[in-house]
Protein backbone atom coordinates (compact mmCIF):
# COMPACT_ATOMS: atom_id res chain seq x y z
CA UNK A 1 0.00 0.00 0.00
CA UNK A 2 2.72 2.21 1.12
CA UNK A 3 4.16 2.15 -2.97
CA UNK A 4 0.93 3.25 -4.06
CA UNK A 5 0.64 5.93 -1.74
CA UNK A 6 4.02 6.64 -2.70
CA UNK A 7 3.33 6.74 -7.09
CA UNK A 8 0.07 8.73 -6.01
CA UNK A 9 1.76 11.50 -4.10
CA UNK A 10 4.50 11.63 -6.77
CA UNK A 11 1.50 12.15 -9.71
CA UNK A 12 0.65 15.65 -8.23
CA UNK A 13 3.66 16.47 -6.02
CA UNK A 14 6.14 15.30 -8.60
CA UNK A 15 9.41 12.79 -7.76
CA UNK A 16 11.15 12.45 -4.20
CA UNK A 17 14.60 12.94 -4.60
CA UNK A 18 17.09 9.91 -4.72
CA UNK A 19 20.47 9.53 -3.38
CA UNK A 20 22.24 11.63 -4.89
CA UNK A 21 20.35 14.63 -3.40
CA UNK A 22 21.20 12.98 0.56
CA UNK A 23 24.39 14.75 1.21
CA UNK A 24 26.15 14.86 5.06
CA UNK A 25 24.24 16.97 7.08
CA UNK A 26 26.69 19.13 8.74
CA UNK A 27 25.02 21.14 11.15
CA UNK A 28 26.11 24.02 11.91
CA UNK A 29 24.61 26.43 15.83
CA UNK A 30 24.38 30.49 14.92
CA UNK A 31 23.04 30.83 18.67
CA UNK A 32 22.18 29.06 22.12
CA UNK A 33 19.42 30.67 24.68
CA UNK A 34 19.70 28.02 27.63
CA UNK A 35 16.33 28.03 29.94
CA UNK A 36 15.70 26.40 33.13
CA UNK A 37 14.21 23.53 31.88
CA UNK A 38 15.97 23.19 27.86
CA UNK A 39 18.38 24.66 25.80
CA UNK A 40 17.43 26.80 22.18
CA UNK A 41 20.01 26.29 19.55
CA UNK A 42 19.44 28.54 16.42
CA UNK A 43 20.76 25.91 13.72
CA UNK A 44 21.14 25.51 9.74
CA UNK A 45 21.70 21.71 8.60
CA UNK A 46 22.30 21.09 4.51
CA UNK A 47 19.22 19.26 3.23
CA UNK A 48 20.88 18.77 -0.20
CA UNK A 49 23.78 20.20 -2.15
CA UNK A 50 23.51 23.78 -1.67
CA UNK A 51 20.89 24.47 0.23
CA UNK A 52 20.98 24.84 4.15
CA UNK A 53 17.70 24.84 6.14
CA UNK A 54 17.49 27.19 9.13
CA UNK A 55 15.51 25.42 12.72
CA UNK A 56 15.63 25.74 16.11
CA UNK A 57 16.42 22.78 18.23
CA UNK A 58 15.60 22.04 21.90
CA UNK A 59 17.11 19.91 24.34
CA UNK A 60 15.98 19.29 27.10
CA UNK A 61 18.13 20.23 30.31
CA UNK A 62 18.75 16.90 32.83
CA UNK A 63 17.86 15.17 30.00
CA UNK A 64 18.20 11.36 30.08
CA UNK A 65 19.56 10.49 26.97
CA UNK A 66 18.60 9.36 24.52
CA UNK A 67 15.57 10.63 24.15
CA UNK A 68 12.34 10.53 22.39
CA UNK A 69 12.41 13.56 19.87
CA UNK A 70 9.30 15.20 17.92
CA UNK A 71 9.92 17.08 14.37
CA UNK A 72 7.74 20.29 15.06
CA UNK A 73 6.46 21.51 11.71
CA UNK A 74 4.61 25.52 11.79
CA UNK A 75 1.29 26.52 9.80
CA UNK A 76 1.11 29.03 7.52
CA UNK A 77 2.33 31.98 8.90
CA UNK A 78 5.29 34.16 7.79
CA UNK A 79 7.11 33.82 11.32
CA UNK A 80 7.68 29.88 10.25
CA UNK A 81 9.68 27.96 13.06
CA UNK A 82 9.30 31.04 15.37
CA UNK A 83 6.03 30.66 16.52
CA UNK A 84 6.22 26.59 17.42
CA UNK A 85 9.51 27.49 19.15
CA UNK A 86 7.91 30.07 21.68
CA UNK A 87 9.35 33.13 19.87
CA UNK A 88 6.63 34.59 18.37
CA UNK A 89 2.77 34.52 17.67
CA UNK A 90 -0.40 32.52 19.93
CA UNK A 91 0.87 30.73 23.29
CA UNK A 92 -0.92 27.68 21.95
CA UNK A 93 1.17 26.76 18.92
CA UNK A 94 4.39 27.17 20.82
CA UNK A 95 4.60 23.44 20.72
CA UNK A 96 7.96 22.89 19.77
CA UNK A 97 9.02 24.57 23.30
CA UNK A 98 6.13 23.02 25.30
CA UNK A 99 7.77 19.31 24.34
CA UNK A 100 11.24 20.39 24.85
CA UNK A 101 9.85 21.01 28.63
CA UNK A 102 7.81 18.01 29.02
CA UNK A 103 11.48 16.24 27.99
CA UNK A 104 11.71 15.33 24.51
CA UNK A 105 14.16 16.84 21.99
CA UNK A 106 12.54 18.72 19.09
CA UNK A 107 13.07 20.29 15.95
CA UNK A 108 10.96 22.96 14.13
CA UNK A 109 12.10 23.73 10.64
CA UNK A 110 11.54 26.27 8.23
CA UNK A 111 8.99 25.35 5.83
CA UNK A 112 10.36 26.94 2.30
CA UNK A 113 8.95 30.86 1.81
CA UNK A 114 8.82 31.14 5.34
CA UNK A 115 10.82 32.10 8.09
CA UNK A 116 14.47 32.41 7.23
CA UNK A 117 14.29 30.09 4.56
CA UNK A 118 14.28 31.56 1.37
CA UNK A 119 14.29 29.10 -1.00
CA UNK A 120 12.95 28.40 -4.46
CA UNK A 121 11.70 24.89 -4.93
CA UNK A 122 11.56 25.26 -8.51
CA UNK A 123 14.79 26.46 -9.48
CA UNK A 124 15.99 23.01 -6.97
CA UNK A 125 14.34 20.91 -9.83
CA UNK A 126 11.28 20.47 -7.60
CA UNK A 127 7.81 20.10 -9.68
CA UNK A 128 6.63 21.64 -6.19
CA UNK A 129 6.79 23.27 -2.78
CA UNK A 130 5.01 20.53 -1.15
CA UNK A 131 7.81 18.22 -2.40
CA UNK A 132 10.64 20.17 -1.00
CA UNK A 133 8.85 20.43 2.38
CA UNK A 134 8.74 16.47 1.84
CA UNK A 135 12.39 16.40 1.55
CA UNK A 136 13.58 18.74 3.71
CA UNK A 137 11.48 17.16 6.76
CA UNK A 138 12.61 13.61 5.85
CA UNK A 139 16.27 15.15 6.26
CA UNK A 140 15.35 16.86 9.49
CA UNK A 141 14.61 13.48 10.95
CA UNK A 142 17.90 12.48 9.62
CA UNK A 143 19.41 14.69 11.92
CA UNK A 144 17.24 14.14 14.89
CA UNK A 145 18.37 10.54 14.23
CA UNK A 146 21.74 11.11 14.79
CA UNK A 147 22.58 13.24 17.40
CA UNK A 148 23.39 11.32 20.48
CA UNK A 149 20.43 12.76 22.96
CA UNK A 150 17.88 11.13 20.49
CA UNK A 151 16.76 7.36 20.46
CA UNK A 152 16.37 6.97 16.79
CA UNK A 153 13.87 4.48 17.56
CA UNK A 154 11.52 6.92 19.26
CA UNK A 155 10.15 9.94 16.46
CA UNK A 156 7.25 11.42 16.27
CA UNK A 157 6.15 14.53 14.27
CA UNK A 158 3.53 16.69 15.17
CA UNK A 159 1.56 20.11 13.04
CA UNK A 160 -1.43 22.77 12.70
CA UNK A 161 -2.56 23.51 9.47
CA UNK A 162 -0.01 23.49 6.75
CA UNK A 163 2.26 21.49 9.25
CA UNK A 164 -0.50 18.98 9.71
CA UNK A 165 -0.84 19.06 6.19
CA UNK A 166 3.10 17.59 5.51
CA UNK A 167 3.45 16.03 8.89
CA UNK A 168 0.98 13.27 7.23
CA UNK A 169 2.88 13.65 3.80
CA UNK A 170 6.31 12.98 5.77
Amino acid sequence: RRAHTLASMEDVMGPLPGPERRVPLEPLQAETTPAAAYQRHLITFAVEPGDRLPACLFVPAGLPAPAPAVLCLHQTTPAGKAEPAGLSGKANLHYARELAARGFVTLAPDYPGYGEYRVDPYALGYASATMKGVWNHARALDLLQSLPEVDPARLGCIGHSLGGHNALFL
